[in-house]
């Protein structure tokens, strides 16, 4: 089966199947005790965070599997899942 991938801007229906991605991709930052807001922040902060600046979604077969944003610092763009993993799974 073929995947297909897709861009598009974040919309506010995205915030809580996007936190489900936040929390997945810093589960092991979360289990090392670290502090990071990611690893356990509710629905409405990411909302919050999202509409703060541009903040975009990367979908797989119709579902969130990544979320980038340009930094507010350094003007890069952070991904929570580099999208050469997306194409290798």
């Amino acid at each position: 089966m073929d995947s297909s991938l897709s861009v598009r801007e974040f919309a506010d229906a995205d915030a809580e199947s996007g936190t489900g991605v936040l929390h997945a991709a810093y589960a092991e930052v979360g289990a090392r005790g670290l502090n990071y807001t990611a690893v356990d922040q509710d629905s409405h902060t990411t909302l919050v965070r999202a509409r703060g600046g541009q903040c975009w979604v990367v979908e797989r077969d119709a579902r969130i599997a990544t979320i980038q944003w340009p930094g507010k610092t350094y003007d890069s763009v952070v991904m929570i899942r580099p999208l050469e993993a997306l194409a290798a799974d």
